[in-house]
């Protein structure tokens, strides 16, 4: 008898599973239909609530535990991408230069910048921004920077020194300010 049911859990794909009471269980796994079960030579059917809600509830709570747990291993480089380490946030500096190009852009927008050094060398700054949601509701527009303006930059510095730096300010040849935060 013990082989039919191994048998027929085979063939409908149905789960065996040893009861405590001795008896061999074939669970569909259907929480709609009825479990069978054989005892003593004879099928008793039994309702849905004899299946142990603790089971139940653990299956179907796995998926939405892995898909919890990937979310979290996805979001972590985006929390480690939007942050100021590399910037020099307690050093502020200023330069003045001319805008090479503006890149109006998701994620952050760039403003490229070359700047003259104090030995006649033209060195290209980039300096990273808001996006371009954030700099609309603080006055910018896509053209508020053009190659061959001529600016002042107020930036925090990359610590390593590299010609890089997180905007604070731009003020124009005419003396408006654009700053990167909402107003």
């Amino acid at each position: 008898m013990s082989e039919a049911i191994n048998n027929g859990a085979r063939r409908t794909g149905k789960k065996e599973r040893p009861e405590p009471h001795g008896l061999a269980v074939a669970y569909s796994g259907d929480t709609s239909g009825d479990t069978f079960c054989v005892e003593g030579g004879r099928s008793v059917s039994m309702s849905n609530s004899a299946i142990p809600v603790r089971s139940f509830m653990t299956i179907k709570s796995l998926p939405a535990g892995v898909l919890f747990a990937g979310l979290l291993l996805v979001s972590i480089p985006a929390w480690a991408h939007h942050g100021v380490a590399a910037y020099d946030m307690t050093n502020k500096i200023t330069l003045k230069g001319t805008i090479a190009s503006f890149d109006w852009s998701n994620p952050h927008s760039q403003i490229h910048l070359d700047v003259t050094d104090a030995k006649g060398n033209v060195v290209h700054w980039d300096f990273e921004t808001q996006s371009p949601t954030i700099l609309v509701h603080a006055g910018w527009t896509k053209n508020s920077l053009k190659p061959g303006d001529q600016v002042t930059i107020i930036t925090s510095p990359a610590k390593d020194g590299s010609p890089v730096g997180l905007l604070t300010k731009v003020v124009l040849a005419n003396g408006q300010e654009l700053t990167a935060t909402e107003k």
